[in-house]
C-alpha cells in the first residue's frame, strides 16, 4: 500500500486526515473490512468524482466486492487471499471498478493489510488511482498493432478493409466502423461522400445498402466537418449537440455519438474513417482517436498499394515501367573467381546466402527443368557473340513454388583478349506473366463471344473488330478497318438522335441503347449498342469501344411470346387473357357511348366423348374447324375467343336488345349444324350449349358479365344441351346454393355425416324377406336430413360419388355379413352403382377386395345399374359387368323401362334381375297402360330367364296384381321404407323364416 496509508494503531481521525489530503489529488482512499462482500467503513470524499456517494458506500450500499468488475473479481479476491495468508502486508494490482454512471474505470490499487494484535486480518486499506486513460491507450495500441499489419498484406483490398474494420470495431467496442470516400461533382460544384465499407456489431442494423449514404452532398450538409477534416482534425461529438441539418441523416441511423478522422492520400483528403455509438451514448477517448488515425494511415497505404497494382494492369508498357523502377536482383559472373549475387537475387530464387555459394551452376540449377537446356544455350551464345541478352524463364524455388523471372545481361569487356565475365540484373515478372495470360484469355474470350466488339480512334475510324462483329454486320475485317461506323446506319434515326448520343458519350463517358443498323446485304436489324470511352493515365480519351448485341432474334421471340401470351396456339383465336382485355375495353366504350353489349359463352356438347373415342389429334383438328366456323358466323367488330378446352367466348357490341342476341345465338348454333369433314369421307356432327349475358342488365364489368354468361351456360346444359339460355338472377342463387351444398357435402364426407338405411325386398308368393337394398342418407348434425335427390347428382358432378359409393358398398357388405352370421343365412344385399364407379377399369378389383374384407359371399351381393349407364362407353360397361359376374356377383337393371335399352343389349348383358320402375307400378291397377307395361316387363324378364322385382309397391291391390302376373319380388312403402339397420333387424330378421 502507498506510504499515505494508515499504520496500525491509527484511528479514524487519521483516515479522515488522509482523506482530506487525498481530496487535493486524483487518488481515492478506501478501507474495507475482512468480511463477506468486503463492506466499506471508510472512503475519501473525492470518490464523488467517480459518481459514487461516500455515505452510501460506508452503509454498505454496495459493499466493495460488488464494485469490482465480475471478470476481475476472482483475480482480485485471489490476490487478497494470498496476502492475507502471508505476512507481506503491501501489494498492488489493477482492475476495473464500477462508477456512479454504470461505466467501468481502470484503477491501480495500492493495498495494505491491517492485522490485529493476534495477527488476524482486520481490514484492507487502499489508495485507488484512475488509470483508465492509460489502459485504454494500451488497449488501443494492441488493437492497432493487430490491425495495421493486416491492412498492408497482399490480397483483395475489399477483404483487407473489411477485416481491418472488424478488428478495430470489435477491439474498441464500437457499434459501427466505416469508411467513406469523397468525390467531386464538377457540374454541381459540390463535394460528395459515399460509404464504401462498413462493419457492424451483432444486433446493429447495417447501413452499407442505405441509398441515403451514397452521393451525400457533403459540402452542403456538413461544411463544418469538411473544414475540420481538411485541417486534419477529428470530428468527435454527441449527435444531440450537432446543428439540425447535420443531425437529420445521423438520427435516421440511430447514431448517439460518433468519432471521425480524415483519410489522406498523398497529402490530399481522400475520405474519412469513423466509429458510431448506437446502443448508448459514448464519450470517445483520445485512445479511440489514436486507433482510428493509425488505421486511417494504414488504409491510405493499402489504397495506394491497390491503386499501384491496378495501374499495373492497364497495359504491358506501364507494367514494364513499374518493373524497371522496382528493386531488381543483380549478379556478376567472373570466370575463375567467385560469382556475386545481391541479397535481392538470393531472395528471388528463395535461396539462403549462408547455405548457397553463388555461381552460374547454382543459378542454372534453380531454373525450371523444362527451361534449363535452352537457357544454357542462349547464355553461351551471348558469351560467344559478345552480345547482350534478355531471357524470360521460370525458376523453381526450394518451397516448390514456380515464378517467372527475366534476366538481362551483357558480357564484360575483354582486356588483351581475356574474358572477365558478365553482369546483369534479375526481375521478378511473375505478375506480368499472369497479367499477360489473363490478357490472352481476355482476347480469346472477346474473340469467341457472340457479342460484336469494335474499337475506334478519336476520329471515329475503326481500328479493331472481333469475329462476331464481322458476322453480325456481314463485312469482312479488311472491309471495316479504317471505315467510319456510319456505313452501318439504317436511315431510321435522324441527326438529332446521333447528336444526343454523342453528347451523352462526351458528357458521361458512355452511352447505351437500342439502335437500328444495316448489314452489308441491306437488311435492317435492331441491335443493343454500348459505347464506352477508354482513357489514359491522365484521364484523356484515347479510344472508343463499342459492344454490339444483335437483338433481331430476341425481337422476333418477344413478338412470338406476345402473340402466344394473347392468342390460342391451337386455333389462332384470342385467348382468355386477350378476351378479358377486349371485353373490358368494350364495356368502357359501351358505357361511354351508352350502347349495349352481348356476351355469348359457347361450350361444345359431349366434346370429351369425341376426345376419348377418336383421340386428341382429331379433337384438336375439330376445335380448329369450330373456331373457323365461329369466326365466319360473327362479323363486324365482334370478337371470337377460345377460353380453353371446348369453351369459346363471343363478344359483340352490335346489339340493340335481347332479340339481337337471340338471333346471334341461333346463327352460332346454325353454323355448327353442318357436318365437319375432318378426313375424306368421314363426317362429324357437333352441337353446342350457349349462355348469354347482356350489358348493362347482367353486369357492369367484365367479371360480372362472364360469371353471368357462365351461369346461363350451365342452365342451357341442364335443359338438354344444343340450346341457349339468357342469364337470370335466379341462376346466381342456384349457383350459390350449389357451391354451398358442394362445400357442405365435402365436409360431411370428412366428418362422417352419412348413414346407410336398408329397405327390405320380399318374395311376392309368401312375403318372406329375400334381400335388403342399401340406400344412402345424409344427416348433418342438428339439421334435418338432406334428401338424396338434392345431393346425389351433385356428388356425381363433383366426383364425390366415387368415395361415397365405395363407402356405402363396404359398410353395407359388413352389415349384411353380420346379419347372416346372426342367423339370416340367405339374406342378399342390393347396392346401386354410380356411373363413375362403373366406368373405372379397376372397379372389379375393388369389389373383390371389399368382399374379402367383409367376408360376404359374392352371390349374396347384387349390384344395380340404370339403363342410361349402358348408353355411354357401352363396351367398357359390359366388360366391367362380365368381370363382376365372373366373381359371382349378381347384376340387376334398375328403373327398367324408362331408358333406351334394346333387346340386343339385354341379350349381351350378364343380368340376373330386372327392376320394374315405380312409375309403372304406380299405375297399377287404375291405368291400363301402366299395368300392361308392368305385365310385359314381367313376361320379358321370365322369357330371358331373369328374376323380376317391382319397386314402389304401396297398396295391396298392386301386390295382388303382381302376384297374379308372376312377379318374383317387391319392395315399397306397403311393407317398409328404408330404415336404420337396428330397426330393420328388429322388424324383419328376429323371426327369420325357414
Amino acid at each position: 500500500m502507498s506510504s499515505g496509508a494508515p499504520r496500525p494503531g491509527q484511528g479514524v481521525g487519521a483516515h479522515e486526515r488522509i482523506g482530506e489530503i487525498l481530496l487535493r489529488t486524483d487518488a481515492v482512499a478506501f478501507r474495507w473490512r475482512n468480511a463477506p462482500g468486503w463492506p466499506v467503513d471508510f472512503v475519501s470524499d473525492n470518490v464523488r468524482r467517480w459518481g459514487l456517494d461516500p455515505a452510501r458506500l460506508m452503509r454498505g450500499e454496495p459493499p466493495f466486492a460488488q464494485l469490482v468488475h465480475p471478470c476481475d473479481l476472482a483475480r482480485v479476491a485471489a490476490e487478497v487471499e494470498r496476502h492475507s495468508q502471508q505476512w507481506d502486508p503491501y501489494f498492488r494490482q489493477e482492475y476495473r471498478l464500477r462508477d456512479g454512471e454504470g461505466g467501468w474505470r481502470w484503477v491501480e490499487d495500492h493495498t495494505w493489510v491491517e492485522r490485529g494484535t493476534d495477527g488476524q486480518v482486520l481490514s484492507f486499506n487502499g489508495v485507488l488511482v484512475d488509470v483508465t486513460e492509460r489502459k485504454l491507450s494500451e488497449l488501443a495500441l494492441e488493437v492497432a498493432a493487430g490491425t495495421i499489419p493486416s491492412l498492408l498484406d497482399s490480397g483483395s483490398l475489399d477483404a483487407l478493409v473489411d477485416a481491418g474494420l472488424a478488428r478495430i470495431g470489435q477491439g474498441m467496442a464500437a457499434d459501427r466502423a466505416y469508411l467513406f470516400e469523397f468525390h467531386e461533382d464538377s457540374e454541381a460544384g459540390a463535394t460528395l461522400a459515399s460509404q464504401r465499407y462498413e462493419w457492424c456489431a451483432e444486433g446493429i442494423s447495417p447501413q452499407i445498402d442505405n441509398p441515403d449514404l451514397q452521393g451525400i452532398p457533403f459540402s452542403h450538409i456538413y461544411p463544418r466537418w469538411l473544414g475540420l477534416l481538411h485541417a486534419d482534425s477529428a470530428v468527435r461529438s454527441r449527435v444531440a449537440d450537432m446543428p439540425p441539418m447535420e443531425r437529420a441523416l445521423l438520427e435516421a441511423q440511430d447514431i448517439r455519438s460518433l468519432l471521425v478522422v480524415p483519410v489522406n492520400l498523398r497529402g490530399r483528403l481522400w475520405g474519412f474513417l469513423g466509429f458510431d455509438a448506437v446502443r448508448t451514448e459514448r464519450a470517445w477517448s483520445n485512445a479511440d482517436e489514436r486507433v482510428l488515425r493509425l488505421t486511417a494511415a494504414a488504409l491510405a497505404a493499402a489504397i495506394e498499394q491497390d491503386r499501384m497494382v491496378e495501374a499495373l494492369r492497364l497495359g504491358e508498357e506501364r507494367q514494364r515501367l513499374a518493373l524497371d523502377a522496382a528493386e531488381a536482383g543483380s549478379w556478376e559472373w567472373r570466370p575463375g573467381r567467385p560469382s556475386v549475387w545481391s541479397d535481392r537475387h538470393f531472395q528471388m530464387l528463395g535461396l539462403d546466402p549462408a547455405e548457397t555459394e553463388p555461381s552460374f551452376e547454382a543459378w542454372l540449377a534453380s531454373v525450371h527443368a523444362d527451361d534449363r537446356d535452352w537457357i544454357a544455350r542462349e547464355v553461351e551464345a551471348a558469351r560467344q557473340a559478345q552480345r547482350a541478352f534478355t531471357i524470360e524463364y521460370r525458376v523453381e524455388r526450394p518451397d516448390g513454388s514456380v515464378r517467372w523471372m527475366q534476366s538481362i545481361g551483357k558480357p564484360r569487356c575483354y582486356e588483351g583478349g581475356r574474358e572477365i565475365g558478365m553482369v546483369g540484373i534479375v526481375l521478378d515478372i511473375d505478375t506480368r506473366k499472369q497479367a499477360e495470360e489473363r490478357l490472352r484469355l481476355s482476347a480469346a474470350v472477346i474473340d469467341s463471344t457472340r457479342d460484336g466488339v469494335v474499337v475506334t480512334g478519336l476520329d471515329a475510324g475503326i481500328i479493331a473488330v472481333n469475329r462476331a462483329y464481322c458476322e453480325i454486320t456481314g463485312y469482312a475485317e479488311a472491309e471495316l478497318l479504317g471505315q467510319n461506323p456510319r456505313i452501318l446506319q439504317s436511315g431510321r434515326h435522324d441527326d438529332r438522335f446521333y447528336a444526343a448520343m454523342w453528347e451523352a458519350l462526351v458528357r458521361e463517358g458512355h452511352w447505351q441503347g437500342e439502335i437500328w443498323s444495316r448489314r452489308k446485304n441491306g437488311e435492317v436489324y435492331p441491335e443493343w449498342l454500348t459505347i464506352s470511352a477508354v482513357r489514359d493515365e491522365a484521364g484523356r480519351v484515347r479510344h472508343y469501344v463499342g459492344v454490339v448485341t444483335d437483338v433481331s432474334r430476341l425481337k422476333q421471340t418477344e413478338a412470338e411470346l406476345a402473340r402466344l401470351a394473347h392468342y390460342d396456339p391451337l386455333t389462332g383465336l384470342p385467348n382468355r387473357l386477350l378476351a378479358q382485355s377486349r371485353l373490358e375495353h368494350a364495356v368502357e366504350r359501351c358505357e361511354y357511348e351508352d350502347r349495349r353489349l352481348a356476351l355469348l359463352m359457347v361450350d361444345i356438347d359431349h366434346f370429351k366423348t369425341i376426345n376419348d373415342s377418336l383421340g386428341h389429334e382429331i379433337g384438336d383438328e375439330l376445335l380448329r374447324a369450330i373456331g373457323d366456323r365461329l369466326r365466319g358466323a360473327i362479323a363486324g367488330t365482334s370478337t371470337v375467343a377460345r377460353l380453353g378446352g371446348d369453351e369459346f367466348l363471343l363478344i359483340t357490341e352490335d346489339v340493340q336488345g335481347v332479340r339481337d342476341a337471340e338471333v346471334l345465338a341461333h346463327t352460332v348454333l346454325e353454323s355448327l349444324r353442318a357436318p365437319f369433314e375432318l378426313n375424306p369421307g368421314q363426317e362429324m356432327f357437333v352441337a353446342a350449349s350457349i349462355g348469354i349475358s347482356l350489358y348493362p342488365e347482367d353486369g357492369l364489368n367484365a367479371g360480372d358479365l362472364v360469371r353471368s354468361a357462365d351461369a346461363a351456360l350451365f342452365r342451357a346444359k341442364e335443359l338438354g344441351r344444343n340450346t341457349f339460355h339468357f342469364f337470370t338472377a335466379s341462376l346466381v342463387d342456384a349457383a350459390s346454393e350449389r357451391l354451398e351444398l358442394e362445400s357442405r357435402l365435402r365436409q360431411g364426407l370428412k366428418r362422417g355425416e352419412f348413414l346407410v338405411h336398408y329397405q327390405p325386398i320380399l318374395r311376392c308368393d309368401d312375403g318372406g324377406i329375400e334381400a335388403v337394398e342399401a340406400l344412402l342418407r345424409w344427416q348433418p348434425p342438428g339439421e334435418s336430413q338432406v334428401l338424396p335427390g338434392r345431393f346425389i347428382g351433385l356428388a356425381e358432378d363433383t366426383g364425390l360419388i366415387g368415395p361415397l359409393g365405395d363407402w356405402v358398398l363396404e359398410t353395407a357388405c359388413r352389415q349384411v355379413q353380420r346379419w347372416r352370421r346372426m342367423g339370416a343365412g340367405n339374406l342378399r344385399l342390393a347396392v346401386n352403382l354410380s356411373q363413375r364407379q362403373l366406368h373405372q377399369p379397376e372397379f372389379g378389383d375393388r369389389v373383390m377386395r371389399i368382399l374379402a374384407d367383409s367376408g360376404l359371399d359374392p352371390d349374396a351381393l347384387e349390384l344395380e345399374i340404370t339403363e342410361s349407364m349402358l348408353m355411354e362407353k357401352a363396351s367398357l360397361v359390359i366388360g366391367t359387368l362380365h368381370t363382376l359376374r365372373a366373381l359371382g356377383v349378381r347384376v340387376s337393371i334398375d328403373d327398367f323401362g324408362t331408358g333406351y335399352s334394346s333387346l340386343a343389349h339385354l341379350k349381351r348383358l350378364p343380368l340376373d334381375t330386372l327392376k320394374i320402375d315405380r312409375s309403372f307400378v304406380a299405375d297399377i291397377p287404375r291405368h291400363q297402360g301402366g299395368a300392361e307395361i308392368a305385365a310385359a316387363i314381367i313376361a320379358l324378364g321370365h322369357q330371358l330367364h331373369l328374376e323380376v322385382l317391382a319397386e314402389g309397391v304401396e297398396t295391396e291391390e298392386q301386390l295382388a296384381f303382381l302376384r297374379e302376373r308372376g312377379c318374383d319380388q317387391f319392395q315399397g312403402f306397403l311393407v317398409s321404407p328404408a330404415v336404420p339397420p337396428e330397426e330393420l333387424a328388429q322388424r324383419f330378421l328376429i323371426h327369420w323364416p325357414a
